[in-house]
C-alpha cells in the first residue's frame, strides 16, 4: 500500500462521505506517522479482511498481539458501548470517532468505561494474545477494509498459487482437472480441450511471517491476457451484517485440504463489488488455448498476478495444455470413514475403498437395486455426486458393506429448490437459495453414543436452509 492510496482515502472520508468537519485533518494524515497501527508497534497480521468465514466474509482483520497491551484511539471521538463478544472471544469496544466512521476493538482482555472527549493515538484497551478491528462507514451499512484506510498491515510474505482446477460447467459427468504448484510453476495449467464450458478456480494462500502458521486470504488477484483483464478482485469492503453475506467466490473443502482457500473465478449470480472481469470469457479462452499445438499456445499466455496488503506480489505466467507433469488426482480424505466429504463446494464419494474390501451398492428411491456391485462399474478414485447422478439418474442410495465394520448407507439427490426426505421416524427439509452451478446433495444418518440419530449433510458451502426433525 503506497502512500497515494492512503490519500485517496482519506479525501473519500474528507469529501466522498462528508463526515469531517474541514478544520479536522484526516486522522491517517499524520506526516511522522503515515502507517498507523492501533497497537503502537509493528504488528503482523493473523487474518486479513474478507478471509472465507464458511460461505461469508470475515468482516475485519486480526493482529497478532502481546496479552495487556495497550490499545490506541483511531481518531478523537467517544467509545459508546463496551461488551462481551457473542462468540466467546473476550470484551469488545465500540468507538464512534469524529469522521462518523464506528470502530469495532475486538479479542480485548480488559478496557476502562464508556466515555467522550477522547484524543487519537490516546490508549483505551489491553489486547489479549490477539487483537481484532473492524471499520463500519457512518451509514452502519458497510465494513471496511482497514489496510485500505492507512492502517500498518504488516505482512512479509508474497501470496502464491497452491493449485488451480478446471471444469466442465457443461458436462457434470466430465473429471475436472486439478494443476499442482510444481506445474503451475513452470506455467502449465491443465484444460481438457473437449470442455465445452470451462469453469476455473484457484487454492490461494499468504502468511503474514514465516514460520508460516495462519494462513490468510490473498487481497488483489488479477488473470489478464493481454490488455483483457478476465478477473479482478480486490477486497475493499462488504455489506453488513457480513455474516448475511453470502460469496460465492469461495468454495469450500474437507478440513484436510486447509493449506489455501479456494477462489472460484466464474460468472456468479450474486452481487459482488469487490469482483469484475469477464469470467464466461476467459473459459472461452481456456478450452481454445488448450486446443493448439504447444507452439502456437506458449504464445497465449494468461498472467496470474497476485498481491497482499503490503504490495508483495507473485507473478505466474501460465498456457492451458492437455496434460500437465506432474498429474495431480482429486483431493480425498485419508481417513477410511470419509465415504462422502467437500470438496469445491460440491459432495464426493471416496470410491478409493473399493480397493480396501468394502462393497458398494446403489439403489433406487424404491429401494431397488440398479447396480448391484458399483465397484465393478467406477474406477477406485473419488466422484462428484453430480458425476454419479449423470450417469444413474435414478440413484438416490449407496449401501457400503464388505470389510466395513458395520454397513452405511448415504442417501444423494440433484440439487433441487426444495427436498423433503422422510425415513425411519426422521425428516430432512433442505430449501437451496439460488445455486450458482449444477450441483447435488449427499447426507448419512448417524447415530450418536446416546443413540439419538442426526444428519450429517454434504457439502458445505452453498447457501441453504437445513430442518431436522423427528417424527
Amino acid at each position: 500500500m503506497d502512500l497515494g492510496r492512503i490519500g485517496c482515502w482519506c479525501l473519500a472520508f474528507a469529501f466522498g462521505l462528508g463526515q469531517f468537519s474541514s478544520a479536522h485533518a484526516c486522522p491517517f494524515d499524520d506526516p511522522n506517522a503515515p502507517r498507523w497501527n492501533p497497537l503502537g508497534c509493528e504488528a503482523y497480521l493473523r487474518t486479513s479482511f474478507a478471509d472465507p468465514r464458511g460461505t461469508s466474509p470475515y468482516p475485519g482483520i486480526e493482529f497478532r498481539a502481546t496479552p495487556g497491551q495497550k490499545v490506541q484511539a483511531p481518531e478523537d471521538g467517544e467509545i459508546i458501548e463496551l461488551r462481551e463478544a457473542k462468540d466467546g472471544s473476550g470484551k469488545e469496544l465500540l468507538f464512534k470517532g469524529l469522521s462518523g466512521h464506528v470502530w469495532l476493538y475486538g479479542h480485548l482482555s480488559g478496557y476502562g468505561s464508556k466515555r467522550t472527549g477522547i484524543k487519537e493515538y490516546e490508549p483505551i484497551a489491553y489486547a489479549s494474545n490477539t487483537f481484532v478491528l473492524e471499520i463500519h462507514d457512518p451509514t452502519g451499512k458497510q465494513t471496511l477494509n482497514p489496510c485500505e484506510v492507512g492502517l500498518a498491515c504488516y505482512d512479509s510474505v508474497p501470496p502464491r498459487a497452491v493449485r488451480a482446477v478446471v471444469w466442465d460447467a457443461a458436462n457434470a459427468s466430465a473429471r475436472p482437472r486439478i494443476t499442482g504448484n510444481q506445474a503451475l510453476a513452470a506455467g502449465c495449467l491443465e484444460v481438457d480441450p473437449e470442455f465445452h464450458e470451462p469453469r476455473m478456480a484457484l487454492q490461494l494462500v499468504d502468511y503474514a511471517v514465516l514460520p508460516a502458521k495462519e494462513r490468510m486470504g490473498v487481497y488483489s488477484i488479477v488473470v489478464r491476457q493481454g490488455s483483457s483483464i478476465y478477473y479482478q478482485r480486490n477486497a475493499r469492503s462488504y455489506a453488513l451484517p457480513a455474516d448475511q453475506v453470502f460469496v460465492d467466490e469461495y468454495l469450500q473443502s474437507f478440513a484436510a485440504d486447509s493449506l489455501g482457500f479456494w477462489y472460484s473465478l466464474v460468472p456468479t449470480g450474486a452481487v459482488n463489488e469487490n469482483v469484475r472481469g469477464k469470467p464466461a470469457e476467459l473459459g472461452q479462452f481456456l478450452r481454445q488455448v488448450a486446443g493448439l499445438a504447444d507452439a502456437k499456445a506458449a504464445d497465449q499466455y494468461l498472467k496470474l498476478e497476485l498481491e497482499d496488503q503490503r504490495l508483495n506480489g507473485n507473478l505466474l505466467r501460465l498456457v492451458a495444455r492437455p496434460s500437465c507433469s506432474p498429474s495431480v488426482s482429486i483431493p480425498a480424505p485419508s481417513s477410511p470413514d470419509s465415504l462422502v466429504y467437500t470438496f469445491l463446494s460440491r459432495p464426493w464419494l471416496q470410491m478409493g475403498v473399493c480397493t480396501q474390501g468394502v462393497n458398494v451398492s446403489l439403489l433406487d428411491s424404491n429401494k431397488q437395486i440398479i447396480e448391484r456391485s458399483l465397484c465393478d462399474s467406477l474406477a477406485p478414485r473419488p466422484i462428484a455426486v453430480t458425476a454419479l447422478l449423470a450417469r444413474y439418474p435414478m440413484a438416490r442410495t449407496l449401501v457400503f458393506g464388505g470389510k466395513l465394520a458395520k454397513p452405511r448407507s448415504i442417501e444423494i439427490s440433484p440439487q433441487v429448490p426444495l427436498l423433503v426426505w422422510k425415513q425411519n421416524g426422521l425428516t430432512l427439509r433442505v430449501q437451496t437459495a439460488r445455486p450458482s452451478f449444477v450441483n447435488a446433495l449427499a447426507w448419512e444418518v448417524v447415530d450418536d453414543r446416546k443413540g439419538a440419530k442426526s444428519v450429517q449433510l454434504y457439502p458445505q458451502g452453498i447457501q441453504m436452509r437445513v430442518q431436522v426433525s423427528h417424527d
